[in-house]
């Protein structure tokens, strides 16, 4: 078994590392949506009890509140790894399915697919107008 190297050098793995390698590759692509997922919606609620109401778009701006700082530095870079791994990891599930091994990684999968979904949500929920703007 062998992986391409984006400089055009051949890396030959055994079978061993190839488990290792895929099990941090899919332990990886299911924690940077969670992550983003938890942070945002942790950065939420907490300006929600500060304010005693939900926020609204504009309504704080959230670069006033005194947290912001804080959860900046794990939202952004969540977000930003998120919206790179969208495009990797749809091209790597789809080369994944035509392997034999799906059902070793089932349960990574399942958490994956939970995690963008929520992403996907958030996304498109007011949460996430309320701290782009």
């Amino acid at each position: 078994m062998g992986i391409l190297l984006p400089f055009r050098i051949q890396f030959h793995m055994s079978i061993y590392s190839q488990k290792i390698f895929d099990r941090f590759f899919f332990t990886l692509a299911a924690i940077i949506p969670w992550g983003f997922a938890l942070s945002v919606t942790a950065f939420y609620l907490h300006a929600s009890i500060l304010l005693g109401k939900f926020p609204s778009f504009a309504n704080p701006d959230p670069g006033e509140l005194g947290i912001y700082n804080f959860y900046n530095l794990l939202i952004n870079p969540f977000f930003t790894a998120w919206i790179l791994t969208i495009i990797i990891w749809i091209i790597a599930f789809i080369i994944f399915l035509n392997e034999s091994s799906f059902r070793k990684y089932k349960r990574e999968l399942v958490l994956i697919i939970i995690g963008h979904g929520l992403c996907f949500l958030i996304s498109f929920s007011p949460i996430l107008d309320w701290y782009l703007d």
